[in-house]
């Protein structure tokens, strides 16, 4: 659900903040995510920072994008199952490189 839209101004930027609350039935938990969009004047530029919020079975997350710099909003939500393994992985991978340097 889309709850609000606040303005924010930084100490090179000014950005929008939207507010949306993803409800997991299944679980019952709510989850609040914040995604912004950052107006930056030197140089002038638009940057999109996604609003993240990961637990060990699935990562959830929105993006906010406004298209061709109008009052529309391009909003997508994604859904990602086990992506934190992507990175626990790693982390075993370089540990076990490290144990078989230590090993030589």
């Amino acid at each position: 659900f889309f709850k609000s839209l606040e303005s924010k101004k930084g100490a090179n930027y000014k950005s929008l903040i939207g507010n949306f609350e993803i409800t997991d039935i299944k679980k019952n938990k709510i989850y609040n995510l914040k995604p912004e969009i950052r107006f930056y004047s030197q140089p002038e530029m638009i940057t999109y920072e996604a609003s993240i919020n990961t637990n060990i079975k699935n990562d959830y997350y929105v993006t906010m994008s406004n298209l061709d710099r109008s009052d529309l909003f391009n909003i997508k939500f994604y859904k990602k199952s086990l992506m934190i393994w992507i990175w626990i992985s790693t982390f075993i991978i370089c540990l076990g490189g490290l144990v078989r340097l230590i090993k030589i």
